[in-house]
């Protein structure tokens, strides 16, 4: 009888097993529908995971399963892994689990800022070990911060892009002050910090437009890179971070950035000449370090395209003092317009060469048809900067054309094909003000030839008068006709510039720019007009600023997130970077965008600045103080 009782019990304890296991397969054929994993993946390298461990982890997923119904959607959320988690072999990484649904992408809402994006590895990470480039370049991450002095419930809470490629869902809290870190792909894309969550899409190097919403789909943080990111080294794979006093952008100085901790703090800018300290206005999202420049020598003329072969571009280095300069192990660094530093000229290139006064050294590609001293693998394009450096990694002296993000004050314009910008001569030297814009004129490329400029088009409109110019800006018939700063409190962004054209035949502006600058000069762009831009005769075309739904509640043919203010200036440049008109209001502005005196007052909420005289034919004598009155609204 004991052994019968035995019997039965072994077939009941036999029996339930075979129950739960049935059950158990149901439950994970259930939430295999809802396309949910199971369990968390295990390291392929543990050795250490205990039976425990992996069944613990297990129950909790079905114990999800059996709690109430899941959102569905086409994205993934990430299981929450705890911030102050170390890494090691036995450890179970973080999975991507449940779908969940999106919040409407909006434009016009204002963030509320309670956790931002504040640093961002866009470009990837640097090899570890044996792995390959393309996954090296896989290894981004997202890191969140609070502003808040408490913990915050991130359940529910959403990071997305405009694409929809990224969506993930968070999980968890956020401590007062903390940091939240989304790793793509794996727990290995920042090795320094465990993540929080994961997501699989990929950050595009060109730029992407991020929000951060809330449980109700409030929007609290909106980073626009959508042009461009603005900051951040794909070369030595430093970061993009948010600066702690603002909310602008500069480039990490550590390379692999600062994941879940405080972000690097740039140096300040500084220049020396002659001993004689100069102050610079510099784009925030360039590189950041002291410049000291005791030479004599500049960079004098670059050509970006030559007028029928596009490796006929070079850059020429020129020394104007009276003194044979050595420049032995010197260099050349390239920016690109994204904010990319990369060498141009290593130093090797340089190696036991002088330059004679008077003398130059002309760079050029190997196969170029220009007679040049020093020969390059690659050249350069529109948008660049150029940074000569002494033996030292002192800065010499620092250029940028176009749109580019690293220049001395203002870029200089960008040249067409077939033409250099080339520094003003005055007498036997070279004009260098620290001024790219007030310093190089377009001109007939001259390689090898100092303090030479047979000139094309002047560089710009910078300097006030009390008679218009006659020829700070190219013959147009465009030109700005409305201006609108301020829609008054609460509705400071809404603001909107208004083009016409006055000739009698449709003008196409696709690639024509619309640049500010501030009252203390340092500039901006506020749109590159896109493909398809054309004016009709006697029409107009608006660009308007796109928070509030502004743009499109007056019919903007474009729209970007740049905003106008009081002692502000405008330019507007055509294709190939020349001035075709310039419009300055308020006071005491340094090196604005003008034509003959400064419109003296400021417009305020109601008011717009507009050319005087009928809608068809505007007022247009080349002074913005006579051409401009302000109409209220």
């Amino acid at each position: 009888m004991h052994k019968s009782r035995e019997g039965i019990a072994y077939v009941g304890t036999v029996l339930f097993a075979f129950i739960f296991i049935l059950a158990l397969f149901w439950m994970i054929s259930q939430r295999q529908e809802n396309g949910e994993e199971i369990a968390p993946e295990i390291s392929p390298t543990s050795n250490a995971a205990s039976e425990s461990g992996i069944f613990s982890a297990l129950g909790a997923n079905v114990s999800e399963a059996i709690r109430g119904s899941q959102v569905k959607n086409n994205s993934k959320q990430a299981i929450l892994v705890p911030s102050n988690a170390k890494k090691s072999a036995g450890a179970i990484a973080p999975s991507v689990g449940k779908e969940v649904a999106t919040c409407p992408f909006l434009h016009a809402a204002s963030p509320s800022r309670a956790v931002i994006i504040s640093e961002l590895a866009w470009m990837g990470g640097g090899r570890r070990g044996k792995e390959s480039a393309s996954a090296a370049a896989g290894n981004e991450w997202i890191e969140l911060k609070s502003l808040s002095t408490t913990s915050i419930r991130l359940a529910g809470w959403k990071v997305q892009d405009e694409s929809g490629k990224i969506n993930v869902d968070l999980e968890g809290t956020i401590s007062g002050g903390g940091y939240y870190l989304l790793e793509r792909g794996d727990d290995d894309s920042a090795p320094s910090y465990s993540a929080n969550s994961l997501y699989s899409a990929t950050l595009p190097n060109d730029g992407a437009h991020i929000h951060i919403y809330d449980t109700r789909c409030q929007l609290v943080d909106d980073l626009d890179m959508s042009s461009g990111w603005a900051a951040g080294n794909n070369e030595d794979k430093r970061t993009m971070e948010r600066s702690a006093n603002n909310f602008s952008w500069h480039t990490s100085i550590n390379s692999g950035g600062t994941p879940g901790k405080a972000n690097s703090t740039p140096k300040v800018f500084a220049l020396a000449v002659s001993g004689q300290a100069t102050s610079l206005s510099f784009n925030p999202a360039q590189e950041t370090e002291e410049i000291k420049n005791t030479y004599d020598v500049a960079i004098c003329e670059v050509q970006t395209e030559g007028p029928s072969d596009a490796h006929e571009e070079f850059v020429e280095i020129c020394n104007y003092g009276k003194d044979v300069v050595d420049v032995s192990d010197w260099y050349v660094q390239r920016k690109t317009k994204a904010g990319n530093w990369g060498t141009f000229a290593p130093a090797r290139l340089f190696q036991g060469l002088k330059i004679e006064p008077g003398g130059t050294l002309v760079l050029a590609v190997s196969d170029s048809s220009i007679k040049h001293d020093i020969s390059l693998d690659y050249g350069i394009t529109a948008d660049n900067s150029l940074v000569l450096k002494d033996a030292s990694g002192a800065v010499v002296d620092l250029v940028g054309w176009g749109d580019a993000s690293a220049y001395e004050s203002s870029p200089a314009p960008q040249p067409p094909a077939g033409v250099s910008i080339s520094r003003s001569p005055e007498g036997v030297v070279i004009k260098d003000t620290n001024n790219n814009l007030n310093d190089f004129l377009l001109c007939k490329s001259s390689p090898g030839a100092i303090s030479v400029c047979e000139k094309i088009l002047p560089a710009s409109a910078t300097t006030p008068s009390s008679t218009p110019p006659s020829e700070n800006t190219a013959p147009s018939f465009v030109f700005v006709h409305e201006l609108k700063i301020t829609g008054g409190e609460g509705r400071t962004s809404e603001d909107h510039i208004i083009l016409f054209n006055k000739g009698a035949s449709p003008i196409d502006i696709s690639g024509w720019k619309i640049r500010k600058r501030t009252s203390s000069g340092s500039e901006s762009s506020i749109k590159v007009l896109p493909e398809g831009s054309i004016i009709l005769p006697a029409s107009n075309y608006i660009w308007a600023n796109s928070g509030n739904n502004y743009a499109v509640s007056i019919s903007a043919n474009t729209s970007s997130t740049a905003t106008l203010a009081s002692n502000n200036s405008v330019g507007f440049l055509d294709e190939d970077g020349i001035l075709v008109d310039a419009v300055a209001w308020g006071e005491e502005l340094v090196n604005p965008f003008i034509e003959g005196l400064v419109f003296p007052t400021n417009p305020i909420g109601g008011q717009l600045l507009r050319r005087k005289g009928p809608d068809s034919a505007p007022q247009d004598t080349n002074n913005n103080a006579e051409d401009f009155e302000i109409i209220s609204l």
